[in-house]
């Protein structure tokens, strides 16, 4: 059995993991952007027309990267208009744009740019490789710009599962947990320990925000674990109906 931590508590866990197969979570590692080498453009001789693109970029779990072609052109020379074509998978994904925004994976580019030099128009074409890198490392400002409703509130809202997976820049490793069977389950647990006042006196504070969100209606709860920046920086979310209740660092 999985012997996790939830974040409603320790007693939760143990109930919850009576009625669930728990599968083991593996948590993604921070990855910090890979350092990008500036060297000094060469000049680009007279009329002449020099294609070139960053070969990396990278997004949020959630994002997208706006790329347009860039252009150097020499003396004399007029550029007339500039077109991506997309392909991904050997396949024509988009055609003839002016930009395109594109989510993490490997794209080859192909980069048409019409200009003019002394009177005469000429065609550069130039196909280059786009890596879009995914990072899935959420910063402290995104771990801050989540709200939690502990209460369960109608007049407050808290961060939407979705919005919540855009801060931490992923989709979070997903554990369920049906408030009814864990509270049923308690309440057996309870008769075991009835006549110990002390593990009562826990399970019903570790249970309380469960019989809070049970009075509500809630039948199920989302626990999401989720990475940050840093080494081992791990976040759990509890989501009722996906929204956030409860928010602890591991």
């Amino acid at each position: 059995m999985n012997t996790k931590t939830w974040a409603l508590g320790s007693l939760v866990a143990t109930v919850a993991t009576a009625v669930l197969v728990a599968g083991a979570i593996t948590s993604a590692k921070a990855s910090a952007p890979a350092p990008r080498t500036v060297t000094a453009a060469a000049k680009v001789p007279k009329g002449k027309v020099k294609i070139t693109n960053p070969t990396q970029r990278v997004v949020g779990w959630s994002g997208s990267v706006r790329v347009t072609p860039l252009v150097s052109k020499g003396a004399g020379v007029k550029v007339v208009s500039k077109r991506i074509h997309v392909y991904r998978g050997g396949k024509l994904r988009q055609a003839n744009r002016r930009a395109v925004s594109l989510r993490p994976g490997t794209y080859r580019l192909v980069i048409k740019v019409r200009s003019k030099a002394k009177g005469r128009t000429s065609t550069t074409r130039r196909s280059l490789r786009l890596v879009v890198r995914q990072n899935a490392c959420a910063t402290a400002p995104d771990v801050r710009a989540l709200k939690v409703d502990a209460a369960y509130s109608p007049s407050v809202k808290g961060t939407s599962l979705a919005q919540a997976q855009r801060l931490m820049r992923s989709p979070g490793a997903l554990e369920r947990v049906d408030v009814s069977q864990v509270l049923q389950h308690s309440s057996r647990l309870s008769e075991l320990y009835a006549g110990d006042p002390n593990v009562m006196a826990q399970a019903n504070a570790e249970l309380a925000p469960l019989r809070r969100l049970a009075a509500k209606g809630v039948r199920s709860i989302q626990e999401r674990e989720f990475a940050a920046c840093g080494v081992a920086t791990r976040y759990v979310g509890v989501f009722a109906e996906g929204e956030l209740v409860q928010l602890k660092r591991l």
